[in-house]
């Protein structure tokens, strides 16, 4: 039986799946790089100990500022090594 999410984990897996959507509206040959980028984000951002919540709630608020940014239609390209989500 798979182990049930905290609210917190919710938020984080539904913000990491609405970057992803957001890359999946940019140019084809561009979308890997997005894709990478939104992973390489959330992976620094996995190495926050579960218990320090003050930190995971900055990262959830910077993480939605960042994906209103990366909804933006004119906003074609990213460059590699930009901090995404969280």
């Amino acid at each position: 039986m798979p182990r049930k999410l905290s609210g917190v984990q919710r938020q984080v897996l539904g913000l990491y799946a609405s970057f992803i959507r957001a890359a999946k509206t940019k140019p084809i040959d561009e979308q890997a790089q997005w894709i990478e980028t939104i992973r390489q984000g959330f992976r620094e951002g996995g190495s926050v100990k579960r218990n320090n919540f003050k930190k995971i709630e900055w990262l959830l608020r910077q993480g939605k500022k960042k994906l209103e940014q990366f909804e933006n239609t004119s906003m074609k390209r990213i460059v590699p090594g930009q901090k995404s989500g969280s």
